[in-house]
């Protein structure tokens, strides 16, 4: 099963080079400001894609997703239901590809922003979540994974210190901005194969650890430019 992952477009998703694949993830941050103009645009643009299945889940930019901001609006949600396109807030999907099925979970929340969206105000959101996932997509990084705002090169990889593969970078002595209730989350979920998130544009890559593959998919720069391309991943739905 092929997943392809992209994140934090801030309305640049029409000019994404999407490749082709099964599963189709987007980690958050559509918009900049929660607009519904680029909200209704992303769904008519995400839907047209060939891809089999379509997991979506909000970031704290898209405020009309979030019942506690002025900007919410009910339609939003609606827009994804329509198109049969998977918007997850809080929920699981169990996605079956030929004979292979995938268990995905997908939650926005994320941590020290007040007032943004999806701010989990210093609480467990994932105290009461499934442990059965083979897939976690998640807006924000668990704490310490590809969560900093400085990045330095792996000095254990060649490809690093030439600076030419984000995926090869660690982070650095930045803030990190990761939560702790979601890094703890992880432990408890013994089937989870590969972790799909974005919000830290700077943490842009995958890695490695133990068991699970963690992929930051921030499509966006610091600069909210769209520079990075969309990330790859083979996963064995077995």
């Amino acid at each position: 099963m092929k997943i392809v992952a992209i994140s934090d477009t801030h309305g640049h998703h029409r000019s994404v080079d999407v490749p082709d694949g099964d599963v189709l993830v987007h980690a958050g941050d559509i918009t900049m400001n929660g607009e519904m103009g680029v909200v209704t645009d992303f769904v008519d643009w995400i839907a047209s894609l060939p891809h089999a299945h379509k997991i979506v889940v909000p970031g704290n930019h898209d405020r009309c997703f979030d019942i506690s901001q002025t900007k919410y609006d009910g339609r939003a949600l609606a827009l994804f239901d329509l198109r049969g396109v998977h918007l997850l807030v809080d929920a699981a999907r169990t996605l079956e590809v030929g004979s292979e099925k995938i268990r995905v979970y997908g939650a926005p929340w994320v941590s020290n922003l007040v007032g943004w969206a999806f701010w989990d105000r210093n609480q467990d959101k994932f105290e009461h979540a499934p442990r059965d996932i083979d897939l976690l997509v998640t807006h924000g990084p668990p704490l310490g994974i590809r969560d900093s705002s400085v990045l330095v090169p792996d000095p254990r990889s060649r490809a690093a210190r030439t600076a030419s593969a984000a995926s090869t970078w660690t982070c650095g002595m930045g803030t990190h901005f990761g939560s702790r209730h979601l890094a703890r989350y992880l432990n408890h979920c013994p089937r989870l194969k590969t972790h799909v998130f974005g919000h830290v544009h700077e943490g842009y890559g995958m890695e490695q650890r133990g068991e699970i593959l963690f992929a930051n998919a921030c499509t966006c720069d610091r600069m909210y430019k769209s520079v990075n391309p969309a990330l790859v991943i083979e996963v064995d739905g077995r």
